[in-house]
């Protein structure tokens, strides 16, 4: 349960970072498009996890502004 709570707070630490940064990535025209970064599900439960080299989930993002969303860094949090 503990690593549940863990990787909660990982995951979260790493897309805070994302959607902020995304946001501010490219000045656009005041008035003019502007992109806007959607992420569905921002948290993933991996379940009981067992010792392995890695575990990977994909989180899906969407631009659903009218001009390009530019990602030009993700660190994580």
């Amino acid at each position: 349960m503990k690593m549940r709570w863990l990787t909660a707070l990982f995951v979260l630490g790493l897309m805070a970072p994302l959607a902020a940064h995304a946001q501010g990535a490219r000045a656009t025209a005041p008035g003019g498009p502007q992109p806007a970064i959607e992420i569905t599900t921002t948290v993933h439960d991996f379940g009981d996890i067992y010792k392995q080299d890695k575990y990977v989930h994909a989180f899906v993002v969407h631009n659903r502004g009218k001009a390009d969303l530019v990602i030009e860094e993700v660190k994580p949090g």
